[in-house]
């Protein structure tokens, strides 16, 4: 047995996943500023100062919607940082949080079955999930969009028979 197969083994989310939930944040920040933006164009027909009017508006709903979208992209991202998945020789271990962390631990040598799914999107960008069950059938754990999930049910299996 090697020392490399000995350290802990960190696993994160796929980056695809993150990426993919910030771009749904652009998209609907970018929405959300077309509504506000044609609202504010028929609602300010009525006044004196048509141009100024909108210009004021839009750019106010612009500033505050991309400090928004800034915000909520940074939670995403410190929550996609803060959840990982360890694997060492004798545990499984979940850890969420940063403010409030919480951890959810497994033992290595209670795995009975260790199997993955990967759909279309999966296979291209090569993430998936992983479910592994234990011994009595009882506490389940998955892991959800995965980088690389073949390898990681094999580190599974591997640290299973040591």
């Amino acid at each position: 047995m090697t020392e490399k197969t000995l350290l802990p083994f960190i696993i994160r989310r796929a980056p695809i996943v993150l990426f993919l939930k910030i771009v749904w944040v652009m998209v609907l920040s970018d929405i959300l500023f077309l509504i506000t933006a044609f609202a504010g164009d028929a609602f300010s027909r009525f006044s004196d100062d048509l141009f100024f009017n909108i210009v004021a508006y839009d750019t106010g709903v612009f500033v505050v919607l991309i400090i928004l979208q800034l915000l909520f992209s940074f939670w995403l991202f410190l929550r996609w940082f803060s959840e990982y998945y360890k694997i060492d020789l004798h545990t499984i271990t979940f850890h969420k949080g940063i403010l409030f962390p919480y951890e959810e631990k497994h033992m290595v040598d209670k795995v009975e079955t260790v199997t993955f799914q990967q759909n279309l999107w999966g296979r291209v960008f090569e993430y998936g999930d992983i479910k592994v069950s234990f011994i009595g059938g009882k506490d389940n754990f998955h892991l959800f969009k995965i980088t690389n999930p073949r390898q990681i049910v094999y580190l599974i299996e591997h640290r299973r028979e040591e």
